[in-house]
């Protein structure tokens, strides 16, 4: 997957961080592609830890400045996000850098593409972007 301005929401620190985790499918991914998927796996879900936190905070702040309609819709959102990416931890700590572990990865990265930054994330940054005029 590739950036591509049909994925812009508009706010920059949000595209910014949206950028940041395509790169890190797309490493993932080719990883797989060279055979070296499961080397790749640990810094993967580390960084995707650390991005979800990060991120998902980012835009909670945004939407508490901002006076987000839907902001708890949103933050329960987060929340189930995170705990997919706890579940693959543990996943991982059972059964390694596994075929299994790896596609969960993978899914749960296009995952958020799909369903949380192309409809969700959208929704708020229009919301946002009206905010901030």
């Amino acid at each position: 997957m590739f950036w591509k301005e049909s994925l812009a929401t508009g706010v920059e620190s949000i595209d910014s961080q949206h950028k940041d985790i395509i790169g890190k499918m797309n490493a993932i991914f080719e990883a797989g592609k060279r055979g070296k998927a499961a080397e790749e796996l640990l810094p993967t879900l580390k960084y995707l830890e650390n991005y979800v936190k990060d991120h998902f905070d980012n835009e909670e702040e945004l939407q508490v400045k901002s006076g987000y309609p839907k902001y708890q819709q949103h933050k329960v959102a987060h929340e189930e996000f995170i705990k997919k990416v706890d579940k693959l931890f543990e996943k991982f700590k059972t059964d390694g850098a596994s075929l299994s572990v790896i596609i969960d990865v993978n899914k749960t990265i296009l995952d958020l593409f799909v369903q949380h930054i192309t409809i969700v994330d959208k929704e708020f940054a229009k919301y946002y972007r009206e905010y901030s005029k």
